[in-house]
């Protein structure tokens, strides 16, 4: 397995005021609904919330078909199921990158 490079001052601090904003932004997120009104809104506040963490924080998200990933500050996450579980798995992924090396 190799080693990954550790990620610089500004990639951390990048990161740590992403994991934030990401927060913020899934908290507010409407709650799936079965309604049609509620599926539109959900649906609405995931494109908008797309394109400002994209202008925002530099990410790259991608959503099709079979899946959505994020990209940013050298941290890569997927799901398959949602956007915003894309953005739970790069929150997790980007806080264990934060965490402090532990020497082996």
């Amino acid at each position: 397995m190799s080693k990954r490079r550790e990620l610089n001052w500004i990639e951390r601090r990048d990161c740590a005021i992403a994991i934030e904003m990401i927060e913020r932004e899934l908290a507010a997120m409407p709650a799936f609904a079965s309604d049609a009104d509620g599926w539109l809104a959900r649906k609405e506040y995931t494109h908008a919330m797309m394109a400002r963490l994209e202008d925002l924080l530099g990410l790259t998200i991608e959503d099709n078909w079979n899946g959505a990933v994020v990209r940013g500050n050298g941290v890569r996450a997927t799901s398959t199921s949602s956007v915003a579980g894309a953005l739970q798995n790069w929150v997790t992924a980007a806080r264990k990158r934060l965490a402090p090396a532990v020497p082996s």
